[in-house]
């Protein structure tokens, strides 16, 4: 018979059990359980789970008793053990190393406090099938998750004190909570900190009664201590069964959540692979339909307490040094510490990700790990992270976690995606990864990529992407930090903003631009915008450089709206507007949501836009009920704004194919629109797309021209510009 000792605190054991129970499967024999009380771990076996596996409390010095008896394989010789019968687990790479060794003895007793990392969590998931939870146990956990309703929508925190200290800065995270609009759960093992977050008005706990204690009173958390069998260990606890117990209820209600990577605890480790086997599944009862609204939007104060994590200081000990791919002054590229090009490893993401090229790092002699996806996990920390741009940057840096971050003596690298910080769920991934990576390393620079384009952001220009390179905080001396706002920082980087003429990108998308056209035929420039489609307001700084002062900006999905508000707040006579223009009002439609922040959804279903954009995909539909133009500036008259709603001579459309239908809806009020620009498209981009031909002709017999239009290869869209008939002197 072989024996699994489970030893250590509880997902220490749980380890170590799980692969008894996977090699169980694999290998047969019958096997026998040790699980030991004591002051790593005070309850009994049958008080937490029932396994098919027969067991006893023997601990180490059993086995050391009888150690002529057995095999012994383990993560550490902590007794003494005779190095004959004692063999390394670490040195066991594979399924078949443990079938060596399994079939060298009749009696193998395995004792390891981590599982193998080649065990996937298809292993885990069939072990776990055979470890069910304790009854009690199991109906606690229910009763929290679902009277709280723990599901992924909810952030799951784990804040380990006692032994870990001030490894996990509980004041960050508390920071970090308070200004989450998502419901929390944390777990501690510490009885403040669960009561400090137990106040947030949207941060659950379970109220534990039992904690861990010192086994020394008078000692500190991390104090050397000999336990029972004799071992010494940097380690002041004691566990009793009670804690032990509602531990484990923690354990199995944070797997339900979405977790932040707060350690690399195997208490956190075991509740994400909890998560990712489905073990101890709960259906949470729905929310009522009034709380299952959107998630709260963005506000300008988060957007603020975000950017001055991006505030950088100066860097006293060292000199950067620009190390460009695309030309030293162009866009690509690092600016690196000198002591970075002196790296002993290097770990680089992406296509253009390795600064220097492979020669600089060859003659260096330095290790370099390079590769075009992210590893997941990402190793341990090299003494250089670079990585460019590219939409898995911010989830495989948010998914590292801070601590494993920490590791790293200089990280940089391109954040792209910064305008979807209007959306929530990817503005909380950034706040997390940010402020956690601050409490390690400091910004010591970034620069703006022009090339990419830029956005409006609290009323200043914003690039699309930055370079950022952090330094460890134990590794250099700074100066203080630039006190000008980020925001301004930023917009002055930008500078000179692309206000007279296109960018390159813009006119190779569109063909031509609004306002440069409408300067070089001499037209009147327009004072006012009705922009139906607005999204998160990208145009904004364009249409302020070219004089529009009063604008109407409608948006129908809920979080670029968001955006889109806060931005029309800070400028006067800018009103936004939540809602869906068609041809018709008080219709309901099935308005098809797009993966790409949205900006790509349409009241019409997506056709051939599927194979053009293939990164775009539409995997919601919601129900949205319609008004008009005509409706909607008729209601804006009558809450007073008038004024707004008579300076409107710019009719701007980007609808995704549906500008027909808005076009239909806003005929009793075109002729007081001077121009009509808006988005077309080709080749059935949506179903039910009207010809472009058809424009022409409905324009042409409500007194407008077309100007100018052009369609792009291979997106099959372009642009469009209609001008009033009589400014042309077109039929007179």
């Amino acid at each position: 018979m072989n024996h699994v000792l489970c030893d250590g605190g509880l997902c220490n054991r749980l380890n170590a059990l799980l692969f008894a129970l996977m090699l169980q499967r694999r290998f047969g024999r019958a096997w026998q359980m040790s699980w030991p009380r004591n002051n790593w771990c005070g309850a009994a076996f049958n008080s937490l789970f029932s396994s098919p596996l027969p067991h006893d409390e023997h601990g180490l010095d059993y086995y050391k008793a009888h150690e002529a008896q057995h095999l012994l394989l383990m993560h550490e010789n902590q007794a003494g053990f005779d190095s004959a019968r004692w063999v390394s687990s670490r040195t066991l790479a594979s399924w078949e190393d443990y079938e060596a060794q399994l079939q060298r003895h009749d009696s193998v007793v395995y004792y390891n406090n981590l599982l193998p990392p080649f065990v996937t969590d298809d292993d885990a998931r069939g072990a776990l099938t055979l470890l069910a939870v304790n009854p009690q146990v199991a109906d606690t956990a229910r009763r929290i998750i679902s009277a709280q309703r723990i599901d992924r929508s909810v952030l799951g925190v784990h804040i380990r004190k006692t032994d870990f200290g001030d490894r996990v800065d509980d004041d960050a995270l508390f920071e970090l909570v308070r200004a989450s609009p998502r419901r929390v759960f944390v777990c501690s093992d510490d009885e403040a900190v669960n009561a400090r977050f137990a106040a947030l008005p949207h941060c659950s706990v379970f109220a534990k009664q039992a904690y861990p204690k010192k086994l020394q009173d008078h000692g500190h958390w991390q104090q050397a201590t000999q336990d029972d069998q004799g071992r010494q260990f940097a380690s002041n606890m004691q566990r009793p069964a009670a804690a032990v117990v509602e531990g484990l209820v923690d354990l199995l209600v944070l797997s339900q959540a979405e977790m932040l990577p707060t350690s690399h605890s195997t208490f956190l480790a075991m509740a994400q692979r909890f998560s990712r086997c489905g073990y101890f599944s709960v259906d949470v009862p729905s929310a009522p339909q009034a709380a299952a609204a959107v998630p709260a939007p963005v506000t300008q104060a988060d957007l603020d307490r975000l950017l001055t994590l991006l505030q950088p200081c100066p860097l006293l000990s060292d000199s950067l040094v620009r190390v460009g791919l695309a030309g030293e002054d162009g866009d690509g590229g690092f600016t690196l510490p000198l002591a970075a090009l002196r790296a002993s490893t290097v770990l680089a993401v992406g296509d253009t990700a390795l600064p220097g090229g492979p020669a600089h790092w060859a003659a260096t002699g330095a290790q370099v790990q390079q590769q075009v996806d992210w590893p997941q996990p990402l190793p341990d920390g090299a003494s250089l992270l670079c990585f460019d741009s590219s939409e898995q940057a911010w989830a495989a840096l948010h998914a590292a976690g801070a601590y494993r971050l920490a590791g790293y003596a200089v990280i940089s690298g391109a954040l792209s995606g910064l305008a979807n910080l209007a959306e929530r769920s990817f503005f909380d991934r950034a706040q997390a990864f940010l402020a956690g990576l601050q409490r390690s390393h400091q910004l010591v620079h970034w620069r703006v990529r022009r090339a990419a384009g830029q956005f409006l952001l609290g009323g200043h220009a914003f690039p699309h992407v930055i370079e950022a390179t952090w330094m460890a905080r134990a590794r250099a001396q700074f100066g203080p930090a630039d006190t000008t706002p980020v925001l301004q920082q930023m917009a002055q980087a930008l500078q000179p903003a692309p206000a007279a003429a296109p960018s390159a990108a813009a006119v190779g998308k569109h063909g031509f631009s609004l306002f440069p056209t409408l300067a070089q035929m001499g037209l009147p420039a327009p004072r006012g915008v009705l922009q139906v489609g607005a999204s998160y307001g990208q145009e904004m700084r364009e249409f302020l450089a070219h004089g529009i002062r009063a604008g109407v900006f409608v948006e129908p999905l809920p979080q670029p709206y968001a955006h889109l508000a806060a931005v029309c707040g800070q400028i006067p006579n800018f009103l936004p507007v939540q809602a869906l223009c068609a041809d018709a009002a008080g219709q309901v439609h099935s308005f098809h949501v797009a993966s790409n922040g949205g900006m790509s959804s349409s009241l019409l279903k997506p056709d051939n836009h599927l194979r053009v954009n293939a990164q775009v995909s539409f995997p919601d539909t919601v129900q949205l009920q319609s008004t008009t133009v005509n409706e909607l500036l008729a209601g804006l008259r009558r809450s007073g704004q008038g004024a707004v709603v008579d300076m409107l001579d710019l009719l701007y459309m980007d609808t995704q194919g549906a500008e027909f239908k808005v076009l239909l809806g806003a005929v009793p009020v075109l002729a007081q629109f001077k121009y009509l620009y808006f988005e077309v498209m080709r080749n059935n981009m949506y179903e039910g797309q009207t010809p472009f031909l058809a424009y022409a002709h409905l324009l042409e017999a409500l007194g407008f021209t077309l100007n100018n239009v052009y369609f792009c290869h291979p997106e099959q869209t372009g642009n469009a510009l209609f001008v009033r008939k009589d400014l042309v002197h077109v039929g007179t």
